[in-house]
């Protein structure tokens, strides 16, 4: 039997506790990512309000009242200002907060998705999505004593909806409160972004330490006659401590050899000699954040300008029929019967002819 000595066994235990304490470190950083945030609609008209099938009624309360009628009744909105929420962040759960300073017969009111923005749509278009969206949450009044806040998790359709705003970068999320069409006189009144009790949303969402994307290249994607002594520059994204870069001709087929920035924190490349005239360059950027995570960038491509016609020589023999050389095109401008073509076979001593 194999017996560890004191040392030995003081040795193993010291190990033991060291590799907790790292693990315990490293769950809790991974918590820490994890945050609750509040926010609210900006201080300004239309980020809540009431509206009918035909008119905007109110620029900050917020009503919900029902009505026989399908297109008859009163809806309101919330649309809260969520840009506060990082690029690349994961929504794990919205729960909505809204005082109710009135509420006439104690029925129900409704909480749905609100896709249209109402700063700069119409009342109608405003009226149909707070009522016809996803509905997120039913609060079965009953009887009740006003005012009270009413707190309200929202579930998997408002996660996913957020979740879109966020990935879009649009910057606000709005809902949408109706009273059922099961009569007329339900009335619910809500303190809107101008009252002493706004609305707000609280947000539990995670933040991505992976690398966003780089975005913005120059020469911009697609361009042309681009200068051959041009730099190519870009915007890193978040959480981005060093990228690759790969530049190429012709094609986006990338290979380790077109590597022309290796791990390097830059945000441009300088070619040390000028690229060549009339070609397609394609070049991609591939970020990498602390902990070596990378994130594979878009394909970005520009062609250079054709270089400067100095002489003319009928001699092709670089070409293979029927191409012609680049930067050359063949334009008829007497739309008559003559005009440039490849000739493989011809009377000339070398092998191409124009």
């Amino acid at each position: 039997m194999f017996i560890l000595s004191n040392k030995q066994q003081r040795l193993m235990l010291t190990l033991l506790m060291a590799v907790v304490l790292v693990s315990v470190f490293a769950l809790s950083a991974q918590a820490d990512l994890r945050t609750v945030g509040t926010f609210t609609p900006q201080q300004v008209d239309y980020h809540t309000g009431t509206t009918s099938n035909t008119q905007f009624n109110e620029v900050s309360t917020i009503r919900a009242l029902s009505s026989s009628s399908v297109d008859g009744g009163e809806r309101g909105w919330a649309r809260f200002d969520v840009s506060g929420i990082p690029a690349g962040s994961t929504i794990n759960s919205v729960t909505l907060f809204l005082y109710c300073t009135q509420a006439a017969f104690f029925e129900s009111f409704d909480v749905h998705s609100l896709e249209t923005d109402p700063v700069g749509s119409t009342a109608a278009a405003v009226f149909a999505d707070c009522g016809d969206g996803d509905t997120y949450y039913s609060q079965n009044a009953g009887l009740l004593s006003v005012p009270q806040w009413f707190e309200m998790p929202l579930g998997a359709d408002a996660i996913a909806d957020l979740q879109a705003r966020v990935d879009n970068a649009d910057g606000w999320f709005g809902v949408g409160v109706d009273a059922p069409q099961n009569g007329d006189g339900f009335l619910f009144l809500f303190e809107g972004q101008a009252d002493t009790n706004p609305p707000y949303i609280q947000v539990n969402y995670t933040e991505s330490t992976a690398p966003g994307v780089a975005t913005n290249p120059s020469p911009a994607d697609g361009a042309d006659n681009v200068a051959i002594d041009t730099n190519l520059s870009w915007s890193n994204g978040v959480n981005t401590v060093a990228v690759d870069v790969y530049l190429r001709a012709n094609d986006n087929q990338f290979e380790a050899s077109d590597k022309v920035v290796d791990n390097q924190n830059v945000s441009s490349y300088d070619p040390p000699s000028d690229l060549m005239n009339g070609t397609t360059y394609y070049w991609k950027v591939v970020s990498r954040n602390s902990t070596g995570d990378e994130t594979e960038g878009f394909v970005w491509s520009f062609q250079t300008i054709c270089a400067t016609v100095t002489s003319f020589s009928y001699n092709f023999d670089g070409v293979a029929a029927p191409a012609i050389p680049p930067c050359l095109t063949v334009e008829n401008v007497n739309a008559d019967e003559q005009g440039w073509v490849t000739q493989s076979e011809n009377p000339h001593s070398q092998p191409n002819a124009m």
